[in-house]
């Protein structure tokens, strides 16, 4: 038993052993390697990023446009600059007009749809609630005259036997 538990201790400590000596030569290494090359006067600095540097554009490069013709840029006169002002402020009206009205419509639309959906819906609860009201009295009434007429016809025919047998057994 003794030997088992021995073995398994000597593995442990096998592992253990070299761990600390993987750690050690891992920092031994690191430490010792200069990265990037050239940086030891930029420790705990930034590195500049390496770009790709082209090479700058020759005469072979750039393409000229025929030497004989001019060029004419256009500049705009007094009556386009007015123009488009006009025509800036006629799209500005028309856009305006035409959101107000689209706005208005659909607010108009939305509002009769929830008013008449609330009218609906109170018309109704009111509707049921009178309803209700002038059953349950209607049938009150019903229910007490027809119960009031059983209850007078019984009481007569009761009373009208009673008093036959009354005259009969004199």
């Amino acid at each position: 038993m003794s030997e088992e538990k021995s073995g398994s201790f000597g593995k442990r400590k096998f592992w253990i052993g070299g761990g600390i000596a993987a750690a050690a030569v891992i920092l031994a290494v690191s430490s010792g390697v200069d990265f990037p090359p050239g940086s030891k006067d930029t420790v705990g600095t930034i590195v500049p990023a390496q770009r790709f540097r082209a090479p700058q554009n020759t005469a072979d490069d750039v393409k000229l446009g025929t030497p004989g013709t001019a060029q004419t840029t256009a500049i705009p006169a007094a009556g386009d600059a007015a123009g488009n002002a006009a025509g800036n402020a006629a799209g500005n009206a028309a856009g305006n007009q035409a959101g107000n009205q689209a706005g208005n419509q659909a607010g108009s639309q939305a509002g009769n749809q929830a008013g008449n959906q609330a009218g609906n819906q109170a018309g109704n609860q009111a509707g049921n609630r009178a309803g209700n009201q002038a059953g349950n009295q209607a049938g009150n009434q019903a229910g007490n005259q027809a119960g009031n007429q059983a209850g007078n016809r019984a009481g007569n025919q009761a009373g009208n036997q009673a008093g036959n047998q009354a005259a009969t057994a004199k």
